[in-house]
């Protein structure tokens, strides 16, 4: 495979979450369209035609002098292998897994671009079709609503670090509602800051808040 496919695959797989009784793949996590729409409005996104013909020795590069370039290439080889494989637009799908089986059965180096060319042969079409789908692109919410955990978890050590304990989380949600507590990230570049309005990271899907004895509770760990 060529390196951004394999690293755009592995990526894929990578989002996907396990419900205790299937792993459900074809996730859209909050922070990649976070970084899609950054690298868009940063003019930073690359063209496809570069992104799929990048070697192992600039993918290399990058990874050792660029933490910003290789931050972009790692979220767009997983966007395009999405908008590929799981945007719903089926002639591009289909083009996918004719590529896939044919470098399957054999041939590598010139023989795997070769293919590729064969299989897209405008990429002046495929760059434009990818960059209209990016600007409309929405986390899916499963992938959001783990995002919104690992936000109160991050909120919550936070909190204790400021030697702040809580016993129920009612009692946690109250503190975190009351002071309006946000939390700043970064990623390279791009800087990210948790709602305005925290009462959602309590919330269901619907808007609605979850009972804290019931749905959004603590528990202690195991062992």
């Amino acid at each position: 495979l060529p390196l951004w496919m394999n690293e755009g695959i592995a990526e894929f797989f990578n989002d996907g979450i396990w419900n205790g009784r299937a792993f459900l793949v074809g996730q859209v996590w909050p922070r990649r369209v976070r970084r899609l729409q950054h690298d868009i409005q940063k003019r930073q996104l690359i063209p496809s035609r570069e992104c799929t013909a990048v070697t192992d020795e600039e993918w290399q590069k990058a990874i050792k002098d660029d933490p910003e370039k290789i931050t972009t290439y790692y979220n767009q080889a997983w966007a395009m292998i999405y908008f590929l494989g799981e945007s719903g637009r089926e002639h591009y799908r289909k083009r996918l897994l004719e590529f896939l089986r044919k470098i399957h059965k054999g041939g590598g180096g010139a023989d795997v671009a070769a293919q590729w060319q064969k299989s897209f042969p405008n990429m002046d079409n495929l760059q434009n079709d990818f960059a209209r789908w990016a600007v409309t692109l929405r986390p899916t919410t499963g992938a959001t609503m783990m995002e919104r955990q690992e936000t109160l978890a991050t909120m919550l050590i936070l909190s204790h670090e400021q030697g702040r304990k809580f016993n129920a989380m009612s009692q946690f949600r109250n503190h975190v509602i009351t002071r309006g507590m946000q939390v700043v990230s970064r990623s390279g570049q791009m800087k990210w800051t948790t709602s305005e309005r925290p009462a959602e990271y309590f919330e269901s899907p619907g808007g609605e808040l979850y009972d804290t004895t019931t749905q959004l509770f603590f528990e202690p760990a195991a062992g």
